[in-house]
C-alpha cells in the first residue's frame, strides 16, 4: 500500500518577487523522499500571495479558480496513479503543466493570449499586445515554447520589415512580445530567451507630425455637427492643452482650480502617472464649458476617423489624429520661443530626450535664420 503524496503550492520558490516583478507559483508533490514541482503558468506580485491563494488583486478571483483548477488536476492525476499502484516521481513528470496543458489545450500562443488577458495594463495597451499577437499567429512560426528560437525570431522579424513602415514600429512589436517570453522563462516553460545575442534597433526617432497656428484656427472655424463636431473640439482642446487622448477623456470638473484669474487644470498623466498642472488658455475653457466640464464624448478611433475628414474639409494633407494636437501644441510653444525645459514640463514628459523631438528645427526658423544670415552679406 503506497503512502499518500503530499500536493501543495509553492510560491516565489527563486526568491524574484518583488512589486514589480511576479514570483512563480507551483505546485509541489512530494512522495518517498522525493519531489517534482509542477509549473502553473501563473506569477503574482509580492503581497498578491496569502495563504495559498492570490489576493489584492482585481483578477484574484479568476487565477484562484485557475489554480484550484490546476491543483485539483494534478491531485486527480496522483490518485489515479495510487489506484493502479505506480506511483513515481519520473512517470508524474510527464504532467508538468507548461507541458501537459499545451498538449491538451493550449499552445503557446494560447498561452501568451491568457497573460495578455490577465495583464494589469490600460485597454489601448492591451490592444497593442494583441495585434503583436495576431503578427505571431500570421506569421505561422510559433506553436509551442520550442519554437521560440533566435532562428525563428529573426524570420518574424524580416516578416515584420516587410509589413511595417519603420523600424520603430518593428521594434514595438518585439517590445510587447519580451515580457511574455521573460514570464515564460520565470514559470520554466522556456530556458533562456530567444533574444539573447539578437539586438533589436529602436530606429531613428521620426519628426513629429503637426499642423501649422493658421490650420488649426481653420479647423476650429468650422462649421460642424455630430462626431465630426466632438472630434474636431477634442483636437483643438489637444492643440490648446497639450494633453493626450486619454488625458482628456478624464478630465473632471474637480480637477479644475481657479486662482486669481486663472484656470488651472491638475491631474497624472494617464501613460506615465506623472503629476502636471496646466494653466486652462480661454479656447479650451470654452470647450470644456461646451461640454459641461466631461470630454469623455467619442472614442480614440472614431475621433481619429472623423478628424480623416475635418482635415479633408481645409486641405490638409496631414493625416490628422488626436496626437498630432499633442504635437501642435509642442511645436506652437516652442516657435513661440519657450524654453524646451518648460515645454518638457507643459507635456509632463518624464525625459526630456522626448521634448527635443519635437524640439528639431522649424521650417520657420530655417527660413528666418538664412534671412538673417542674408541681411549680413
Amino acid at each position: 500500500m503506497y503512502a499518500t503524496p503530499k500536493v501543495k503550492f509553492v510560491f516565489d520558490r527563486r526568491k524574484r518577487a518583488s512589486k514589480t516583478t511576479n514570483g512563480a507559483i507551483e505546485i509541489e508533490v512530494c512522495f518517498a523522499g522525493q519531489r517534482v514541482r509542477l509549473s502553473t503558468g501563473i506569477g503574482v506580485h509580492t503581497g498578491e500571495w496569502s495563504d495559498g491563494k492570490v489576493v489584492k488583486r482585481l483578477d484574484a478571483q479568476i487565477l484562484n479558480r485557475e489554480l484550484n483548477e490546476k491543483f485539483n488536476d494534478v491531485y486527480d492525476t496522483v490518485k489515479q496513479m495510487i489506484e493502479d499502484e505506480n506511483v513515481c516521481l519520473d512517470k508524474l513528470k510527464e504532467y508538468r503543466f507548461g507541458e501537459r496543458r499545451m498538449a491538451q489545450k493550449l499552445n503557446a500562443l494560447d498561452w501568451i493570449a491568457e497573460r495578455i488577458e490577465l495583464r494589469p495594463v490600460r485597454e489601448s495597451t492591451r490592444r497593442q499586445h494583441n495585434v503583436m499577437l495576431r503578427a505571431l499567429r500570421a506569421s505561422k512560426l510559433f506553436y509551442s515554447f520550442k519554437d521560440f528560437t533566435p532562428v525563428n525570431i529573426k524570420l518574424w522579424d524580416d516578416m515584420l520589415h516587410k509589413q511595417l513602415p519603420c523600424q520603430s514600429s518593428v521594434h514595438g512589436y518585439h517590445k510587447r512580445l519580451k515580457p511574455y517570453i521573460a514570464e515564460a522563462i520565470q514559470l520554466g516553460l522556456l530556458d533562456k530567451s530567444p533574444y539573447e545575442g539578437f539586438h533589436i534597433s529602436r530606429g531613428r526617432s521620426t519628426t513629429r507630425k503637426f499642423i501649422t497656428a493658421e490650420d488649426r484656427d481653420k479647423i476650429a472655424a468650422l462649421t460642424l455637427k455630430g462626431g465630426e463636431a466632438k472630434a474636431r473640439d477634442l483636437f483643438i482642446f489637444a492643440c490648446f492643452t497639450g494633453l493626450a487622448y486619454s488625458d482628456i477623456v478624464k478630465i473632471t470638473k474637480e480637477d479644475i482650480q481657479q486662482e486669481g484669474a486663472e484656470f488651472f487644470l491638475r491631474d497624472h498623466r494617464q501613460k506615465t502617472g506623472s503629476e502636471y498642472k496646466l494653466i486652462l488658455l480661454p479656447k479650451a475653457i470654452e470647450i470644456l464649458s461646451r461640454y459641461d466640464y466631461n470630454l469623455n464624448i467619442i472614442t480614440d478611433q472614431k475621433a481619429n476617423y472623423y478628424l480623416k475628414i475635418v482635415a479633408a474639409k481645409v486641405g490638409i494633407k496631414i493625416p490628422l489624429t488626436m496626437h498630432v494636437g499633442r504635437h501642435t501644441f509642442a511645436t506652437w510653444a516652442l516657435s513661440s520661443g519657450i524654453n524646451i525645459e518648460v515645454v518638457s514640463k507643459m507635456l509632463a514628459h518624464t525625459d526630456i530626450k522626448t521634448t527635443q523631438i519635437y524640439a528639431k528645427v522649424l521650417q520657420q526658423d530655417v527660413t528666418s535664420g538664412f534671412s538673417r544670415l542674408k541681411a549680413q552679406c
